[in-house]
């Protein structure tokens, strides 16, 4: 961060901290700029296209980050059975780096599992299928909660898992992160006591219009000019250039 003149945000809520960690280093004030999420708005294309895929079950896809703290690692089939016996059709989709760094607990998990018709495993290189035929996903402290959320509006459980912050900016920053402070007003904190109720757990989680109204005002706030965030970046870039 401090070695750059601008910073393009995607939303207003993020300048606040930028100015702290300026004044705590005694950096130049840079210019703040509100332009959107131009991944997000390529996603949201993307899921704008998909074809409909014919639904008979309800359906939980569980996203897990990698590593030790991550949900498979952590947990595995203390989640993975009481899921499967719900009845409900389970996706599951580790992360990339899962093949290369726990191998040998996807292997086990695999194999546990091959006689379940309604576990499927998804190691395909785009996520958006599986977000799409999701109706609540179980996750931890990956980044594809929000893409989730944001993208179709929809329910996720999460594990409350430790986050090292010490390689990051944020760790400098007083109060807690707002992708940490907002998670438990969209979403619902996963605990191992509710492993054996998990069925009910889900579908409460569904109906719950409290969840809904508050992922659509962390919405509006994490992603601003929605659809417009490519304009946004070339006008403020022309801009720029101009006056240089």
């Amino acid at each position: 961060l401090d070695y750059y003149d601008s910073v393009l945000l995607s939303g207003e809520y993020q300048k606040a901290h930028v100015r702290q960690l300026e004044k705590q280093r005694g950096i130049k004030e840079k210019d703040l700029v509100v332009v959107g999420c131009p991944y997000l708005d390529v996603l949201q294309e993307k899921v704008s296209a998909l074809q409909p895929e014919p639904k008979q079950n309800f359906t939980v896809l569980v996203a897990p980050s990698w590593g030790k703290s991550g949900i498979l690692s952590r947990y595995g089939a203390l989640l993975l059975d009481p899921l499967v016996e719900t009845g409900f059709t389970i996706i599951v989709r580790p992360h990339p780096q899962s093949k290369q760094s726990e191998q040998d607990v996807l292997s086990s998990l695999e194999a546990r599992y091959t006689s379940k018709q309604n576990l499927e495993w998804d190691f395909t290189n785009e996520n958006l299928r599986s977000l799409s035929r999701a109706d609540i996903m179980i996750s931890d402290f990956s980044g594809v909660i929000f893409d989730y959320t944001f993208l179709f509006d929809r329910p996720f459980l999460y594990v409350n898992s430790s986050f090292d912050a010490k390689p990051y900016d944020s760790y400098d920053i007083e109060e807690q992160p707002w992708k940490f402070r907002v998670l438990p007003e969209i979403g619902i904190e996963l605990q191992e006591t509710d492993f054996t109720d998990i069925g009910n757990v889900l579908i409460e989680a569904t109906k719950s219009q409290t969840l809904e109204e508050n992922r659509k005002r962390a919405k509006e706030t994490a992603w601003q000019h929605r659809g417009k965030s490519g304009e946004q970046v070339a006008d403020y870039l022309i801009s720029r250039m101009q006056d240089l």
